[in-house]
Protein backbone atom coordinates (compact mmCIF):
# COMPACT_ATOMS: atom_id res chain seq x y z
CA UNK A 1 0.00 0.00 0.00
CA UNK A 2 0.97 3.11 -0.78
CA UNK A 3 -0.76 6.04 1.69
CA UNK A 4 -2.41 4.70 4.73
CA UNK A 5 -4.62 6.97 6.92
CA UNK A 6 -4.60 6.44 10.41
CA UNK A 7 -7.68 8.56 12.70
CA UNK A 8 -6.66 8.43 16.06
CA UNK A 9 -10.24 7.59 17.89
CA UNK A 10 -9.69 5.80 21.37
CA UNK A 11 -9.97 8.83 23.92
CA UNK A 12 -12.71 9.60 26.18
CA UNK A 13 -12.35 13.92 25.73
CA UNK A 14 -12.42 14.23 29.34
CA UNK A 15 -11.67 17.63 28.95
CA UNK A 16 -14.79 18.42 26.78
CA UNK A 17 -17.14 17.02 30.02
CA UNK A 18 -19.17 15.28 27.37
CA UNK A 19 -21.09 12.22 27.89
CA UNK A 20 -20.69 11.80 24.02
CA UNK A 21 -17.30 10.52 23.17
CA UNK A 22 -14.87 13.16 21.52
CA UNK A 23 -15.06 11.43 18.49
CA UNK A 24 -18.61 11.26 18.44
CA UNK A 25 -19.07 15.08 19.32
CA UNK A 26 -21.21 16.94 16.56
CA UNK A 27 -19.84 19.98 14.66
CA UNK A 28 -22.01 21.84 12.11
CA UNK A 29 -24.19 19.02 11.72
CA UNK A 30 -21.21 16.02 11.48
CA UNK A 31 -19.16 14.21 13.75
CA UNK A 32 -15.90 15.03 14.60
CA UNK A 33 -15.06 11.18 13.30
CA UNK A 34 -17.60 11.85 9.91
CA UNK A 35 -15.24 14.87 9.53
CA UNK A 36 -11.93 13.34 9.97
CA UNK A 37 -12.73 10.06 7.56
CA UNK A 38 -13.76 12.66 4.69
CA UNK A 39 -10.95 14.60 5.20
CA UNK A 40 -8.65 11.61 5.29
CA UNK A 41 -10.53 9.74 1.69
CA UNK A 42 -9.77 13.23 -0.10
CA UNK A 43 -6.11 12.47 -0.13
CA UNK A 44 -6.71 8.76 -1.52
CA UNK A 45 -5.44 6.47 0.87
CA UNK A 46 -5.26 2.79 -0.29
CA UNK A 47 -7.08 2.71 3.49
CA UNK A 48 -8.10 3.81 6.84
CA UNK A 49 -7.69 2.74 9.73
CA UNK A 50 -9.17 3.96 12.93
CA UNK A 51 -7.72 3.21 16.37
CA UNK A 52 -10.43 2.76 18.95
CA UNK A 53 -11.14 2.08 23.08
CA UNK A 54 -13.73 4.17 24.55
CA UNK A 55 -17.24 3.31 23.51
CA UNK A 56 -15.84 1.71 20.66
CA UNK A 57 -18.88 -0.14 19.44
CA UNK A 58 -20.78 3.15 18.97
CA UNK A 59 -17.45 4.80 17.69
CA UNK A 60 -17.02 1.77 15.10
CA UNK A 61 -20.66 2.20 14.15
CA UNK A 62 -20.20 5.80 12.93
CA UNK A 63 -16.90 5.14 11.38
CA UNK A 64 -18.55 2.17 9.11
CA UNK A 65 -21.41 4.51 8.23
CA UNK A 66 -19.06 6.62 7.20
CA UNK A 67 -16.93 4.57 5.34
CA UNK A 68 -17.97 0.80 5.37
CA UNK A 69 -14.20 -0.72 4.09
CA UNK A 70 -11.92 1.31 6.84
CA UNK A 71 -10.38 -0.97 9.25
CA UNK A 72 -10.07 -0.68 13.12
CA UNK A 73 -7.42 -1.04 15.44
CA UNK A 74 -8.26 -1.55 19.12
CA UNK A 75 -5.54 -0.09 21.67
CA UNK A 76 -5.52 -1.81 24.96
CA UNK A 77 -5.34 -0.27 28.37
CA UNK A 78 -2.26 1.66 27.69
CA UNK A 79 -2.95 5.36 27.38
CA UNK A 80 -1.20 7.56 24.77
CA UNK A 81 -0.89 8.64 21.03
CA UNK A 82 2.33 6.38 20.88
CA UNK A 83 0.53 3.38 22.06
CA UNK A 84 -2.26 4.09 19.94
CA UNK A 85 0.49 4.38 16.87
CA UNK A 86 1.92 1.01 17.72
CA UNK A 87 -1.47 -0.90 18.28
CA UNK A 88 -2.40 0.96 14.05
CA UNK A 89 1.14 -0.39 12.99
CA UNK A 90 0.64 -3.96 14.49
CA UNK A 91 -3.34 -3.73 12.31
CA UNK A 92 -1.88 -3.01 9.60
CA UNK A 93 1.72 -4.74 9.24
CA UNK A 94 0.88 -7.37 6.89
CA UNK A 95 -0.34 -4.35 4.04
CA UNK A 96 2.50 -2.03 4.78
CA UNK A 97 5.90 -2.07 2.66
CA UNK A 98 8.86 -0.28 3.29
CA UNK A 99 7.68 2.70 1.00
CA UNK A 100 4.46 2.98 2.68
CA UNK A 101 3.34 6.62 3.78
CA UNK A 102 1.62 6.82 6.97
CA UNK A 103 -0.72 10.05 7.72
CA UNK A 104 -1.69 9.94 11.27
CA UNK A 105 -3.79 12.50 12.59
CA UNK A 106 -6.38 12.87 15.31
CA UNK A 107 -10.32 12.62 15.30
CA UNK A 108 -10.64 16.03 17.09
CA UNK A 109 -9.79 18.45 14.40
CA UNK A 110 -12.78 19.35 12.63
CA UNK A 111 -11.32 22.21 10.47
CA UNK A 112 -8.88 19.82 9.13
CA UNK A 113 -9.25 19.48 4.97
CA UNK A 114 -8.15 17.55 2.35
CA UNK A 115 -6.36 20.10 0.48
CA UNK A 116 -4.54 20.64 4.03
CA UNK A 117 -4.02 16.75 3.94
CA UNK A 118 -2.77 17.24 0.42
CA UNK A 119 -0.41 19.64 0.89
CA UNK A 120 1.18 18.16 3.99
CA UNK A 121 1.79 15.01 1.61
CA UNK A 122 2.83 16.84 -1.09
CA UNK A 123 5.62 18.73 1.45
CA UNK A 124 6.61 15.12 2.86
CA UNK A 125 7.16 13.62 -0.51
CA UNK A 126 9.21 16.57 -2.10
CA UNK A 127 11.73 17.28 1.05
CA UNK A 128 11.84 13.02 0.98
CA UNK A 129 11.66 13.47 5.28
CA UNK A 130 11.22 10.43 7.16
CA UNK A 131 8.56 11.94 9.07
CA UNK A 132 6.62 15.49 8.53
CA UNK A 133 4.16 17.26 11.50
CA UNK A 134 1.66 19.76 10.30
CA UNK A 135 2.41 22.91 12.98
CA UNK A 136 0.80 25.94 13.11
CA UNK A 137 1.67 29.17 15.04
CA UNK A 138 -0.54 31.12 17.15
CA UNK A 139 -1.02 33.55 19.84
CA UNK A 140 -2.28 31.89 22.35
CA UNK A 141 -0.34 28.17 22.64
CA UNK A 142 -1.69 27.50 25.65
CA UNK A 143 -2.78 24.15 26.09
CA UNK A 144 -1.01 22.47 22.95
CA UNK A 145 1.81 20.76 22.87
CA UNK A 146 5.22 22.68 21.28
CA UNK A 147 7.25 21.70 18.87
CA UNK A 148 10.95 22.93 19.25
CA UNK A 149 12.94 23.44 16.82
CA UNK A 150 17.02 23.28 16.31
CA UNK A 151 18.80 26.48 15.08
CA UNK A 152 18.56 25.02 11.48
CA UNK A 153 14.83 24.82 11.23
CA UNK A 154 14.29 21.13 12.34
CA UNK A 155 12.19 19.62 14.22
CA UNK A 156 14.50 19.10 17.60
CA UNK A 157 11.76 17.98 19.84
CA UNK A 158 7.38 18.03 20.97
CA UNK A 159 7.24 18.94 24.34
CA UNK A 160 3.39 19.06 26.04
CA UNK A 161 2.05 22.11 27.75
CA UNK A 162 2.11 20.24 31.52
CA UNK A 163 6.16 19.08 30.51
CA UNK A 164 7.09 22.03 29.14
CA UNK A 165 10.12 24.19 30.32
CA UNK A 166 8.92 28.59 31.17
CA UNK A 167 10.95 29.05 27.87
CA UNK A 168 8.98 26.31 25.89
CA UNK A 169 5.76 27.78 27.20
CA UNK A 170 6.78 30.86 24.99
CA UNK A 171 7.02 29.25 21.75
CA UNK A 172 4.27 29.53 19.34
CA UNK A 173 4.59 26.89 17.17
CA UNK A 174 2.48 24.30 18.43
CA UNK A 175 1.68 20.60 17.61
CA UNK A 176 -1.66 20.09 15.54
CA UNK A 177 -2.10 16.59 16.12
CA UNK A 178 -1.54 15.48 12.05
Amino acid sequence: MDLVCVILAAGKGVRMASPVPKPLVKFEGKSFLERAILAAQGVGPDEVCVVVRFEREKVEREARRVLPSCVFALQDDVPGTGRAMECALDTLKADLGPTSTILAMASDIPLLSSSILSGLLLAHKKSKAAATVLAARVDDPFGYGRIILSPSGEVEKLVEEKDASPEEKKVRLVNTSV
